[in-house]
């Protein structure tokens, strides 16, 4: 930088400006002038730009004198001229020990209040017991407004031990119908 003029060293050619600073000729940073790059001048000479000035313009009369408008605001390359100006959002690349950090704060650590665990595998479960615990986890599933993923995994979980309990107490004669028709039953 010379003279307080930044110089942006992206070629013409690129979609994305990672620099914050206007596209100027090295020559311009020395003389103070600003002379745009080819990609620059054609944005700032585009008939959009007037185009869209003017229709806001008349919009902005309309409202006005009428208090309404059937005008529509034309296309915009608001990017462009943002980046142009100097004013292009800096995009930031995580790698390695950034993104794990990233990604760790993302993470819910403790157990919510009201949590589904999931069923231990080495506990005998009767029919009756299971109806009072998928009981409460449909009622704090349908209260929750995020539904996390780990608590509907939980939950599908117990309705698997549940169905196989179903079955088992069906072939032994203890229950009747079917699991879709007992299973709302035994939620309502």
């Amino acid at each position: 930088m010379t003279d307080g003029v930044q110089v942006s060293t992206v070629c013409d050619g690129s979609p994305y400006y990672a620099i914050n600073a206007p596209n100027v000729s090295p020559t311009a940073a020395s003389s103070s002038q600003i002379v745009f790059n080819d990609t620059d001048r054609n944005v700032s000479n585009q008939r959009t730009c007037n185009d869209f000035a003017q229709a806001l313009q008349q919009i902005i009369g309309d409202l006005k004198q009428h208090g309404y408008t059937d005008l529509e605001l034309p296309a915009f390359p608001k990017s462009e001229l943002l980046r142009i100006m100097g004013k292009n959002k800096i995009k930031k690349d995580l790698r390695g020990q950034q993104l794990d950090e990233y990604l760790k704060s993302k993470l819910i650590r403790d157990e919510l209040v009201g949590e589904i665990t999931p069923p231990s595998a080495s506990c005998n479960f009767t029919l009756d017991s299971l109806v009072s615990l998928l009981q409460n986890g449909n009622a704090l599933l349908n209260s929750m407004k995020a539904k996390t993923q780990h608590s509907s995994l939980n939950y599908g979980l117990w309705l698997n031990v549940t169905y196989q309990c179903f079955e088992f107490s069906k072939g032994a004669g203890l229950v009747e119908g079917t699991w879709s028709n007992w299973l709302i039953k035994m939620l309502e």
